[in-house]
């Protein structure tokens, strides 16, 4: 039972999912999903990134701080360097940086595959 939609993606095994999932609803739960269908989700989903990208306050402060971060990582190994020959005074507070960049390298990635 496959259904055509305009995405390119197989909906066979979404509708046999959504059959035996539906198998155990009452039937007041199973008109909530009666429309649900894979192209369905996947617009729901597509606008809610959209609006979370238009209105995130994470996700435009990091759209703005990322040249920076681009430039600090460009020097990350020079920093190690420094950081391993006097690491009392450089170790907390470059770790600290380095946190941070991994965390923004991170998000950049989720955003990226997610988007």
């Amino acid at each position: 039972m496959d259904i055509e939609t305009s995405i390119a993606v197989p909906t066979e095994p979404w509708e046999a999912a959504k059959l035996r999932f539906m198998e155990e609803l009452s039937e007041e739960e199973k008109k909530h999903f009666n429309e649900a269908s894979l192209e369905n989700l996947y617009y729901s989903t597509d606008t809610a990134m959209k609006k979370y990208n238009q209105e995130s306050r994470m996700h435009a402060t990091l759209k703005k701080l990322q040249p920076f971060v681009d430039t600090i990582e460009d020097f990350s190994k020079a920093m190690d360097v420094f950081t391993n020959t006097a690491p009392l005074f450089l170790a907390p507070i470059w770790g600290s940086v380095r946190v941070v960049l991994q965390v923004s390298h991170t998000y950049v990635k989720f955003l990226r595959e997610v988007c």
